[in-house]
């Protein structure tokens, strides 16, 4: 579970510097057309908000309140029956898996890898500057 404070803001702005390790999740915790929204524009600017909307955390809090939350939150699991709580999650997690998740790492992991060692003219480039020779 994933608590943020009110001013939290998020993004993956990899996709601008030739990365696409953000690709890997991303799509299993929003949909198709925010997920492709946010790696081909490189957006790095969701606000916590959206993000609740959108699935990716699971609570808003005020500013300075996640630190404090996060544990209560963690608290409020730990009086559940433990058993249950490891059946439920095993459950959940099982359901991923029928619905491909391990093939689908797999496959970004072998895209981010594809995207790493291609040398384009742009990816040149960028690598100059990153190094501080151009």
């Amino acid at each position: 579970m994933t608590v943020c404070d009110d001013k939290a803001v998020f993004g993956v702005p990899e996709v601008r510097f030739g990365s696409s390790i953000a690709a890997l999740l991303f799509h299993w915790y929003t949909n198709p057309k925010r997920t492709k929204k946010m790696l081909f524009t490189g957006q790095d600017r969701m606000l916590a908000q959206e993000a609740l909307n959108l699935g990716i955390v699971n609570e808003v809090v005020g500013e300075g309140e996640g630190l404090r939350r996060g544990p209560a939150l963690a608290e409020e699991v730990a009086l559940m029956d433990p058993d249950s709580i490891r059946m439920t999650k095993q459950a959940i997690n099982q359901t991923y898996e029928i619905m491909g998740l391990s093939r689908s790492l797999a496959m970004g992991v072998d895209t981010a890898i594809k995207i790493e060692v291609i040398e384009t003219p742009l990816r040149k480039q960028f690598n100059q500057i990153l190094r501080g020779r151009a």
